[in-house]
């Protein structure tokens, strides 16, 4: 890993905006931060699967966006971390912070989502959130 890169912790919010074709200014902030190395839990991976098959879409269009994502396991101390984050947040979110949580015991991590309470709890635990969501017409840029 380039210790000059920049780590991005991305979030199903934005993720599923660009596969949706809801957000081409996440898509093109994301295309354009070739200086930065994305990361997120397999969670990520397991949201978009299930949400594109409950759609009835073509499971392949997933890796436009996956392709270089690395990838962090779900693992039972995850678990443990993610039950006892505060503040209070629903699960699967909290399993993303705890594992940004983890990530950035190493490096700087900033967290890419455009989910207003994952944004503020990423933020109460002291993590940096970017919200590259600017377009989307049904909800304003994360504060």
């Amino acid at each position: 890993m380039n210790t000059s890169s920049k780590i991005r912790y991305l979030d199903t919010s934005v993720a599923m905006r660009i596969l949706l074709n809801e957000s081409p200014t996440a898509e093109k902030w994301i295309a354009d931060d070739s200086d930065s190395i994305y990361l997120s839990s397999r969670l990520l991976e397991a949201e978009l699967v299930r949400n594109y098959k409950r759609m009835g879409k073509d499971l392949s269009e997933i890796e436009r966006v996956t392709k270089d994502v690395l990838w962090a396991n779900v693992d039972n101390e995850l678990v443990d971390e993610a039950a006892a984050l505060e503040p209070v947040i629903k699960t699967l979110d909290a399993m993303h912070l705890a594992t940004a949580l983890r990530l950035a015991k190493s490096s700087h991590v900033t967290v890419i989502t455009h989910d207003a309470q994952m944004s503020r709890a990423a933020k109460e635990l002291g993590l940096e959130v970017i919200d590259p969501v600017t377009d989307d017409p049904n909800r304003a840029p994360v504060a």
